[in-house]
């Protein structure tokens, strides 16, 4: 004890050098010279720095030791917190029935007849069977061709109870918007689905590589299946530092990648799981897409509130229906403002294509914002504002990789946008059945200038 009390400080460098290097063997985002300096200035510590240092510099030393250890334990984390990847997708499923009806609970529907789209899915289709048979037994179930038709079966009493997948309500109420009102839920069922694993990784610091940004906008769980509203693909170049986002509409009217042959609204194929989404958009435009990063949009646009406010260019001078006004040019916008330009597009001519660009403005301006030398401060901000909102098959790893790299060159990023267009048309969709919906027909032009843009930013030379 009388050595120990003598050698405290001693003792304290050790352990301080020792979670110095513990520190830097667990963060994976320093870059290998900065692990390399520190780690030798840790080991010198170690066999010299405790026998020769004087008093004060060994206090020194511990207190610089423990605050780099603590960064470098914290940034590491809060990154793991921020990149999430869900295993399995959900679908909700309720059971819908008439608002006078006397089916209160689904224990009241024992002899009901069950109307279903055939679009369902069919495992998912399944399960509810095999639920049923468990709760009610005796019951008959119609397979009926769209959810339209289902709820017009509903609605004309041929079917007693709608099976409906929540991700296609919002479309029961544009054809009808007292739809809420003359109906009623009496059970709500969750199917989880295990995620197959499409990640086809890259050393993202090397070889140029392909993110899908899959945005919806829904309230609840980010795994939840859903509408696909925003497709934005970025071709990243770490060679060149140079990325290419490419906007594609979310009417744009294409073979489903999980549905051979089966056309329909690419932003449908999102309530079939965001892996559909993907292939889908890998056979539109013959490509691999190595990862995807699916975002709540509405909660995207929340970092803002944590960073400040970001700076996004408008091609037009316009102003949105609730009276926000936006210049040409370069404009400043708090969170509600991004919002509210990223949805936009009844202003423009081309609509939704516009629309498309803006959303890349926007996630160009956070990506400008988050590069900033005062979001280091914020971190635990970022994490509240995006932690629930974000599932990627990015790994930790992969993404540190990438940061290192930034941090090594501190070059600025050169971000380039487009878009693929096409020309309008009223076409029936595999999960609306045979309703004429509004489509985007892709121009063959435009898709032969997208596969050029992308083979051109994916070359290796700089």
């Amino acid at each position: 004890m009388k050595f120990l009390r003598k050698n405290i400080l001693s003792v304290v460098v050790v352990f301080a050098s020792l979670f110095l290097i513990l520190a830097l063997v667990y963060n994976t985002f320093v870059p290998t010279i900065v692990v390399f300096i520190l780690g030798v200035i840790a080991f010198l510590s170690l066999t010299i720095g405790i026998k020769m240092f004087p008093k004060t510099l060994k206090i020194v030393v511990t207190v610089i030791f423990v605050s780099i250890s603590g960064f470098l334990f914290y940034t590491q984390y809060s990154a793991e917190r921020v990149i999430n990847y869900t295993e399995t997708e959900t679908s909700i499923i309720t059971f819908v029935v008439m608002k006078d009806s006397n089916m209160k609970t689904i224990d009241d529907a024992k002899g009901a007849t069950f109307g279903s789209s055939q679009t369902m899915d069919s495992l998912t289709e399944t399960f509810l069977v095999d639920q049923l048979n468990t709760k009610i037994g005796n019951y008959t179930w119609e397979s009926v061709t769209d959810d339209q038709s289902n709820m017009e079966l509903l609605y004309s009493g041929e079917v007693d109870i709608l099976v409906l997948d929540n991700s296609m309500r919002d479309y029961l109420l544009e054809l009808d918007p007292e739809f809420e009102t003359r109906t009623k839920i009496i059970w709500t069922v969750e199917k989880s689905t295990i995620k197959e694993v499409i990640v086809k990784e890259v050393d993202i610091a090397k070889k140029p590589f392909i993110v899908l940004i899959s945005g919806i906008d829904i309230a609840g769980s980010i795994n939840l299946r859903s509408r696909s509203d925003v497709n934005i693909l970025m071709v990243v170049n770490p060679l060149t530092n140079k990325i290419l986002t490419i906007s594609i509409p979310r009417d744009t009217y294409t073979p489903l990648g999980c549905k051979t042959g089966k056309y329909d609204k690419l932003t449908h194929s999102g309530i079939y799981g965001v892996n559909c989404t993907v292939k889908t958009i890998e056979n539109l435009l013959g490509i691999d897409i190595n990862y995807y990063v699916r975002v709540n949009f509405t909660s995207l646009t929340k970092l803002i509130d944590v960073t400040g406010n970001i700076n996004v260019y408008s091609k037009y001078s316009f102003t949105t229906e609730d009276g926000t006004h936006f210049n040409s040019g370069m404009n400043s916008m708090n969170s509600a403002e991004a919002l509210t330009f990223s949805r936009e597009r009844h202003a423009f001519e081309s609509g939704d294509i516009q629309r498309g660009l803006n959303q890349q403005e926007v996630i160009k301006g956070i990506i400008n914002k988050l590069l900033t030398p005062s979001t280091f401060t914020k971190i635990e901000g970022i994490i509240k504002a995006v932690g629930n909102s974000v599932d990627t098959n990015i790994t930790t790893d992969d993404l540190s990789k990438l940061i290192k790299k930034q941090i090594n060159n501190n070059k600025a990023w050169d971000i380039t946008t487009s878009n693929l267009s096409g020309v309008a048309a009223m076409k029936p969709t595999y999960s609306m059945g045979s309703r004429l919906l509004y489509v985007m027909i892709p121009s063959q032009t435009s898709l032969v200038q997208v596969k050029q843009n992308i083979e051109t930013f994916m070359k290796i030379a700089n």
